[in-house]
């Protein structure tokens, strides 16, 4: 049986990223944010949300827009700690040799 939950937010009541979900995404959702919203509050483009929801890049975050994604984050019991180091790509769990 596949074990389908990687990262846990603080809040228990916070829905967990699930296998092959992307995270950025899944994070924005959790917000009940649009992409034009997200960017909004992230203080950069549309594009740039779309694109690093699609795989196609990893965001290069300047200080201030890092302290704002945290603030973010805690809306939905979470911190920079609960994530994993790519947030742009699907979450993938490790097979059962890689754990053996």
């Amino acid at each position: 049986m596949t074990n389908s939950i990687l990262y846990r937010p603080i809040d228990p009541r916070i829905p967990l990223f699930k296998e092959g979900e992307v995270v950025l995404r899944a994070i924005r959702e959790s917000l009940e944010m649009s992409q034009e919203q997200f960017a909004r509050e992230m203080g950069c483009s549309v594009s740039s949300i779309n694109r690093w929801e699609r795989g196609k890049g990893s965001p290069a975050l300047s200080i201030p827009q890092i302290k704002q994604f945290n603030r973010l984050l805690r809306r939905i019991g979470m911190t920079v700690e609960n994530l994993p180091d790519d947030i742009t790509s699907p979450v993938q769990f490790p097979s059962r040799r890689d754990v053996a």
